[in-house]
C-alpha cells in the first residue's frame, strides 16, 4: 500500500489469469491507484471480448432467449464486448 501511495502512477496488466477475467491482485492495485488519485493505464494482451472470451475458456450455453450463460453455474455472461468485465472496462481502459 506504500509503495502505491509512493508512485507517480500504475501501469497495470489485466489480461486474464486462469480464467476469464484479470487477476484479482492486479485489479486491486489499479482500483486503489485510482480511488487515490494516481494516473491508471492497463492492457489486455487479447482481442477477445468477455462472451468470445468465456466460449473459449469456460463452455456456454445459449438459453431459449438467446441469451449466453455459463455452463458452469448457469450465470449470465456479460455481452457488452468490451474485454473485461464493464466496471474494469470504464473506470480502467
Amino acid at each position: 500500500m506504500r509503495l502505491l501511495r509512493d508512485c507517480d502512477g500504475v501501469l497495470a496488466n489485466l489480461s486474464p489469469f486462469r480464467g476469464v477475467e484479470p487477476d484479482r491482485g492486479s485489479v486491486f492495485e489499479a482500483a486503489f491507484a485510482l480511488a487515490i488519485g494516481k494516473p491508471v493505464a492497463a492492457w489486455i494482451g487479447d482481442h477477445w471480448n468477455t462472451r468470445e472470451r468465456s466460449a473459449v475458456l469456460r463452455r456456454v450455453w445459449r438459453d431459449a432467449d438467446g441469451r449466453v450463460r455459463d455452463k458452469t453455474d448457469g450465470g449470465l455472461v456479460e455481452d457488452f464486448g468490451l474485454p473485461v468485465n464493464l466496471m474494469l472496462a470504464c473506470s480502467l481502459l
